[in-house]
This record gives structure tokens, sequence and C-alpha cells, in this order.
């Protein structure tokens, strides 16, 4: 992810070295080290316990997000948007409210967080781009 991330140009010049790919498959060795480093210093600084509701609510948005989007493609029937099989849009609008309403219930302060953070990062995206 963060190879495919640094190669669109998403993450910051100073990190292009995740972007280099190695063998003929482009194995991501940069983005695997820092991944690792991100998650041994996750560990080493506290409780898991206290990690894992986080980690959670990103996932949740995350397919949160794709049913939203899944759904605004479905409802304007976008001619670019053809998935393996048909859904109604009905049913991605009440996966994404379902993922909301989970969050809320499993941590309501980390969904907060995780909605500040994800907006920020829509909020950089916009400017970058």
């Amino acid at each position: 992810m963060l190879q495919a991330l640094t190669r669109d140009n998403v993450v910051p010049k100073k990190w292009s070295f995740l972007a280099t790919g190695y063998g003929e498959e482009g194995i991501p060795r940069g983005g695997t080290i820092v991944t690792i480093i991100i998650t041994i210093v996750c560990v080493i600084l506290g409780d898991l316990d206290a990690i894992a509701p986080v980690l959670t609510m990103f996932f949740l948005a995350t397919y949160g997000i794709l049913n939203v989007t899944a759904g605004i493609e479905r409802f304007l029937k976008s001619p670019s948007f053809r998935p393996k099989f048909k859904v109604h849009w009905g049913f991605s609008v009440i996966g994404a409210i379902g993922c909301i309403s989970v969050m809320f219930l499993i941590h309501a302060l980390a969904t907060v967080l995780a909605i500040v953070f994800i907006m920020g990062v829509l909020i950089w995206l916009r400017a970058v781009g």
C-alpha cells in the first residue's frame, strides 16, 4: 500500500524510497520495513488494548467508505463502475450506516478521532492534488 501511494505521488517526496520494488515482482521492501518499525514502536509504547479500538475504527471506516462509494456509483449509474455482481445501491447505504453505528458502539472517542484523521487526510489530498 505504501509503495502504491508513493508511486501515485500521495506520499511526500522524501519518502520516495518506498516506491522502489525489488525483483521481477516489485516486492516493496521499503514499505515492509516502515510497517514493521511502526508496528514495533506501537507494541513497545504501550498497551495493545488501547491501540485495538483505533485500528478497528480505521478498518470499519474503510468498509464504510467503500460502501458509500459503491452506493454512489451504483445510484448514479456510472458507466465506469462495473462490479462482477450487481447489488441495489440501498444495500451499500445500509452497510455504510451499519459501519458507522458499530464504530460508535465499540468506542465513540476512537470513532471521532478516526473521522477527524480521515477528514484531515482528505483535506490534505485535495490541497496537494
